[in-house]
């Protein structure tokens, strides 16, 4: 028993293998790098709302509220409004403003989640 090999392995090496797979991929999505580089733009943006996501399944609601309503009406909406349509960057500018308001969001959930406040909640 010992000396059976799985079918891959008799026939071709692990890096064959991945090649193999990696082609497939991109035969699939032939923009995989401009995709690849969208995806580092939209990972950040979105830890903060996994983040905060988090800190609310861990109990810690009220301060998560606070991040948020904070986040939103005292920097997101006034400079959205400010960059948006005030400056004529449009769509674009927004974006750009929201993409700022969610790694800001990102690093105040960090911390909160570092400083493990919602360790001590009560359920």
């Amino acid at each position: 028993m010992s000396g059976l090999q799985p079918p891959a392995k008799l026939c071709c090496s692990q890096n064959e293998i991945l090649s193999a797979a990696i082609s497939r991929v991109q035969s699939f999505f032939p923009n995989l790098e401009r995709r690849r580089s969208i995806w580092a733009i939209a990972l950040p943006t979105m830890g903060g709302m996994i983040l905060m996501n988090s800190l609310i399944g861990a109990g810690d609601t009220r301060r998560s509220m606070w991040i948020s309503v904070i986040a939103q009406w005292a920097f997101f909406l006034p400079f959205a409004y400010i960059v948006g349509p005030v400056l004529g960057y449009g769509l674009l500018g927004v974006w750009i403003v929201n993409g700022v308001y969610r790694v800001g969001q990102a690093t105040a959930c960090t911390q909160q989640w570092a400083g493990r406040h919602w360790a001590g909640i009560k359920l």
